[in-house]
């Protein structure tokens, strides 16, 4: 399909988009250089999951491990190393969505439905922490753009080049997170609806090998998942446990207000407007609109439904919006139609405050932890990056303990597995930590690697995280375990306004589960 640009003007959009692609992507690493933030909790789970490469890991597929090892290898195990890689695959989102926009409604409309996407502030939450989130957007909107292009792409060669791309980029987003399982699902919905030229194009065999064939990448991890008592997929069945239907306006509330803040209330409210009521005006809508329609409507709408039996995780729709931010610059441009679409011709007047506020809320993002220090909110209720701060002067303070201590005493983490992944990170030499879990549990990696059944009779730094004033000591469960264990010390970080990270040490030989069990009832 030819766009409605002249070749003049679609050079100097896409010189626009390069503009801003490079001017983003600059923002992002600067930030990530320059603004002293430690490592989120999951970050440095991940990072851990990198020193020992697998095929499967606890809650998640293995890609972000493997990423986790690139980037500790190239960039020295530092938080910018590790950071940076956000910033290049968030940012580098932008690309496909701008392809795929221009192919559908001309290179001015690529250059806006890039804005909207770069403007929304999750996209600049996940362009600065590296979770699994930043590599399933890259993947997703490589995936859309491919999955659009091996269809209308006007060569044969360029079909199976696309076909090519769709299958590396869904076989790796397959890896990366649960939720692009469902990509292929979706393709075969959109061709088996678009009627008799959908249903045709799905004759294509290439599009089965790369739809279907995506899915051998998974061979691997579902091998290792059951030689692990499908651990993955038991973690994945939890988030989809039903509750009370009384408890839908608190689940609803609770997205609805999660979404605004992910990609903007004006933006959002504009894309939902588009999206969902084009479900059914599905037969007045042409081919494209239904393609942005099935990756961004059906979704949200099977989301919606979720939420009559259970709550939802804020970021879970986020790789069901680039379609629809598509499908809303499109409709805003009026390129070449956008016929059948619901919301009356004045809204379109809406989408560039939509935009400006999203850049506004985005900017906020950037300037919160100053915003936060001046105001002196500090660790407080109201800070939300209370979750990242005190992590690297907790291990600062450990290693001052440990400076007494035998070099190559393990460390046994008593508290959640973000203490334990955090000292690993922050540490020197950074250590292979253990954490503990009641024997037979498993709550985190840390129990799927074990080893401490491996170490009895050795002596164990033991770091017991407690809250707020109460100092008690280590449980019954974990003192059994141990001989002549007793403290060595108190680990105190003031986050601020009243909220700290607290820890007992205590130096001790571990003698096994067994023992534990042999004294069990014994006072």
């Amino acid at each position: 399909m030819k766009t409605a640009d002249s070749c003049p003007e679609d050079a100097r959009w896409t010189r626009w988009f390069w503009a801003l692609f490079f001017g983003v992507l600059i923002l992002r690493a600067g930030f990530i250089a320059l603004v002293p933030v430690d490592l989120a909790g999951d970050e440095a789970y991940y990072w851990d999951w990198g020193r020992r490469l697998s095929w499967g890991y606890f809650s998640k597929p293995p890609f972000i491990a493997w990423l986790m090892a690139w980037a500790g290898w190239l960039g020295g195990d530092t938080v910018f190393g590790v950071r940076i890689w956000a910033a290049f695959l968030g940012t580098g989102s932008m690309i496909p969505m701008f392809l795929l926009a221009k192919r559908m409604y001309g290179s001015s409309t690529g250059f806006l439905a890039a804005a909207l996407f770069a403007a929304m502030p999750g996209a600049a939450l996940f362009s600065l922490l590296m979770t699994v989130d930043a590599a399933l957007m890259f993947f997703w909107c490589v995936s859309l753009f491919a999955f659009d292009r091996c269809q209308h792409a006007l060569s044969h060669r360029g079909r199976t080049l696309s076909a090519l791309l769709l299958l590396f980029s869904l076989g790796f987003g397959h890896l990366t997170k649960q939720i692009m399982w469902t990509f292929p699902l979706l393709a075969f919905v959109y061709l088996l609806a678009d009627g008799k030229e959908g249903r045709a194009r799905l004759r294509a065999p290439r599009l089965w090998i790369a739809l279907v064939g995506s899915y051998a990448s998974l061979i691997p991890m579902v091998l290792w998942n059951a030689h692990h008592g499908w651990i993955t997929f038991k973690h994945t069945e939890h988030h989809f446990q039903g509750s009370l239907l009384a408890d839908l306006p608190k689940h609803f509330a609770e997205f609805v207000a999660m979404q605004l803040g992910v990609i903007s209330p004006v933006t959002v409210a504009l894309l939902v407007g588009l999206v969902l009521p084009g479900l059914w005006r599905w037969r007045q809508l042409a081919s494209r609109e239904r393609f942005l329609v099935t990756f961004s409507g059906i979704p949200l709408a099977v989301m919606l439904l979720m939420l009559l039996r259970q709550g939802l995780n804020g970021n879970w729709g986020a790789a069901f919006y680039p379609a629809g931010i598509v499908l809303v610059a499109g409709w805003a441009k009026a390129t070449g139609g956008a016929e059948g679409l619901w919301l009356p011709e004045r809204t379109r007047r809406w989408v560039m405050p939509g935009l400006w506020i999203s850049v506004a809320l985005s900017a906020l993002v950037y300037i919160l932890p100053v915003v936060i220090h001046v105001a002196g909110l500090t660790g407080g209720k109201l800070d939300p990056l209370a979750r990242l701060r005190g992590w690297k002067e907790y291990a600062d303070l450990v290693d001052v303990k440990r400076a007494g201590l035998p070099k190559d005493m393990p460390i046994l983490i008593v508290g959640h597995r973000y203490h334990a992944s955090a000292l690993a990170f922050y540490l020197p030499d950074h250590p292979q930590v253990y954490h503990w879990a009641s024997p037979g549990k498993i709550e985190s990696q840390y129990q799927i690697w074990g080893g401490l059944e491996q170490l009895k009779s050795q002596e164990f730094l033991v770091v017991y995280n407690f809250k707020g004033d109460d100092q008690s000591d280590l449980t019954e469960s974990v003192r059994r375990c141990f001989s002549s264990i007793r403290s060595v010390g108190l680990v105190d970080v003031d986050l601020g306004n009243g909220r700290r990270l607290s820890y007992q040490l205590y130096r001790g030989r571990f003698e096994g589960f067994e023992q534990a069990e042999s004294m069990e009832g014994v006072k």
